[in-house]
This record gives C-alpha cells, structure tokens and sequence, in this order.
C-alpha cells in the first residue's frame, strides 16, 4: 500500500500549506483578539503566494498519482488492484482539497465571520455641541471625534479586521472601520482619554501597520469630520 501512504502524504502537505498561506491573514487576527501583537506575521506575507504554489502541487501529484493507480495493468496484491485501497485515495484527496481551499481563501471570507468584520458600537454617540449658554463647559459631555487615518501594510481583509480589532481595544475609541480596498481606516474616539497619537501607536505596535492622519483638506476627508474646526476654537462653516 506504498501508494496509499504516498497520497496521505500528499494530501497532508496540501493542508500544511494551505494552512501557511493562512497564517500572514489569520495570525494577526487571532493574536490581536488575544490582546497580544500580530505585527510579527507580517513577515509571513511575501510567502503566500509561494504557500499557495505548494498547495496547489501537492494536491495535483496526489491526484496524479490516484489517475496512474487507476489506469495502470495491475497484479494481484498491488494498491490500483484494490477497489477499497484507491477509494480511501480518493476520499483522502478531496477532504484535503476542501480544507486546503477553506484556509487558502481565509481572506475572501473572513468578512462573513460574526463579530470580526462588523464594526463596534460599545457607547452612545455624542453629538458635536457646544456648552448651552448659562452651562459650565465642565458639565457638558465632551464630544466624540472622527479621524480618518492612511494605513500603510494591509494586503486583504483579514489585515483590515486585524486593525480593526487593534484600535477596537485601545481606551477611548467608540468605533472603528478599516478597508484593505481603500488602504485606511476611521476611529470614532473620545479625545479626553486618547489621542490620534495613541491610536497610532497602538496600530503599529499591534500590527505593524503604519497609520498617519489624513490630510484634512484631502478629498478622503473632507466634510467628514466637523469635530476638528469645532475643537481648534472655530465655527463650522
């Protein structure tokens, strides 16, 4: 049955693979819902496609060989002479085409996961006010800010969510998006206990992403966050 332990062999390095062309997408995210950095699977990234190679050439030498046994003249006691031998061949091949497809399109679908991809909401939203007259600044709540940030370093969804669920635990920050598509991100936070600076710090030390401010007159970002004219002491136009 030298053959049989060939295709389990085969069949088990296609998930092997498949799984580390996973690991650059899922490790940061598992690590950063741990409350731990990620940033050191970044290093993972230029090997994916690699990883996907591997996957592919195990699975088509296992397949190969599964078609040789099937068409070779056989004598008795050989593998492609046992019905129930090439079967287990055929089994073991195709589960380990799904699992290796489920880890290799991680990306693709990471999106669809509860709780990953969808943004918080974990406090009311303040509206942008100023103090009533007659009203002591101090007795006012202070208002939320937005800012909409330039992401250097996210290669898919799963770098998006990994960002997302990084600025999600910094103190402060009500709510958080992020796109691999649009290369950034916006953080609704409460400027009286965290920072821009903060923000972006955590992002990096989390994920290695590097984040800085867009520019406020740039098209991303105009007309969308009112906060900033109100908290440098002007009025809104």
């Amino acid at each position: 049955m030298k053959e049989t332990h060939k295709t389990a062999g085969f069949s088990l390095g296609g998930i092997a693979a498949a799984i580390g062309s996973a690991v650059c997408c899922a490790g940061p995210v598992v690590a950063v819902s741990l409350g731990v950095s990620g940033a050191a699977f970044a290093s993972v990234e230029p090997f994916r496609p690699y990883f996907l190679l591997l996957t592919a050439a195990f699975l088509a030498a296992g397949f190969w060989l599964l078609h040789r046994e099937e068409r070779k003249a056989c004598e008795p006691g050989r593998t492609c002479a046992d019905p129930a031998a090439r079967r287990r061949m055929k089994v073991m091949l195709w589960v380990a085409t799904v699992v290796a497809l489920v880890f290799a399109t991680f990306p693709a679908w990471l999106g669809l996961v509860p709780g990953i991809a969808a943004e918080p909401d974990r406090t009311e939203i303040r509206s942008v006010v100023t103090p009533a007259e007659g009203t002591h600044p101090a007795e006012t709540a202070s208002p939320l800010r937005s800012v909409a940030l330039d992401v250097n370093g996210m290669t898919c969804e799963g770098c998006a969510a990994s960002a997302r669920l990084a600025a999600a635990r910094i103190s402060g920050v009500q709510a958080a998006t992020f796109s691999y598509e649009d290369a950034g991100g916006t953080v609704t936070f409460d400027p009286d206990v965290t920072t821009v600076e903060e923000i972006v710090a955590e992002l990096a030390r989390m994920t290695g992403f590097v984040a800085t401010e867009k520019e406020p007159g740039s098209s991303a970002d105009a007309g969308h966050d009112p906060v900033s004219a109100v908290d440098a002491g002007h009025d809104p136009e």
